[in-house]
């Protein structure tokens, strides 16, 4: 095995360990749960209250991760470890920006296409799709292998709203998966990395007796 390659699978490791406290999964997915009710009050662009998750993703790693993992853990540089949370808000954003347009946008002009007729809602299988697509290009850059369930989960979810559900419906089943999976995630790392005990306080110096 080359050095470059020694260094990949390290680089893998630790990224692994970045996101194994769930903040990603339970932020996208609190995203998404946004979005559904921007679908479902059919607005015509997101919402700003849709947006307000993501910017939290930064805080969370910072004062909930970072000092239960330590930095040293995760390589001891810290340049690197905040460009990955930069990446993982603009990856984030871009996912949402690209969805929106989709389904609220309608960008690609669904609604004026001659659809057939055994394709009811082509939003909602457009949704799966791009959803399915975005959370591939996640798993495969970090790469974390429960983003590849979902997925899944998003090609099946919109497979459905495509014939059965409506649109919101496939939205909120993905961002339900990826909020409970991600729950589970952060309790887990919660138990195997406990909060740092904060140092006691030094004891006032005893008065001497005159």
């Amino acid at each position: 095995m080359s050095k470059n390659n020694i260094f990949q699978s390290q680089k893998a490791q630790t990224m692994l360990l970045y996101h194994s406290d769930g903040a990603l999964d339970i932020v996208a997915g609190a995203v998404l749960l946004n979005l559904g009710l921007d679908v479902i009050n059919q607005v015509p662009t997101t919402s700003l209250f849709t947006w307000i998750p993501i910017l939290l993703l930064t805080s969370i790693k910072r004062r909930f991760m970072l000092p239960r993992l330590g930095l040293q853990a995760l390589g001891g540089d810290e340049k690197r470890v905040n460009n990955w949370t930069i990446q993982s808000t603009v990856g984030l954003a871009v996912g949402l920006l690209l969805i929106s347009l989709l389904l609220l946008g309608d960008v690609f002009k669904l609604q004026q296409l001659a659809l057939p007729a055994w394709l009811p809602n082509p939003y909602g299988l457009a949704f799966g799709l791009a959803g399915a697509l975005c959370l591939f290009i996640g798993a495969w850059l970090i790469p974390l292998r429960r983003f590849f369930i979902y997925a899944a989960v998003s090609l099946a979810a919109g497979l459905l709203s495509g014939f059965l559900l409506p649109s919101y419906a496939a939205v909120f089943l993905l961002a339900a998966v990826m909020v409970g999976l991600g729950v589970r995630v952060m309790l887990a790392f919660m138990r195997r990395y406990p909060e740092p005990e904060k140092p006691a306080d030094p004891k006032p110096p005893l008065k001497k007796r005159k």
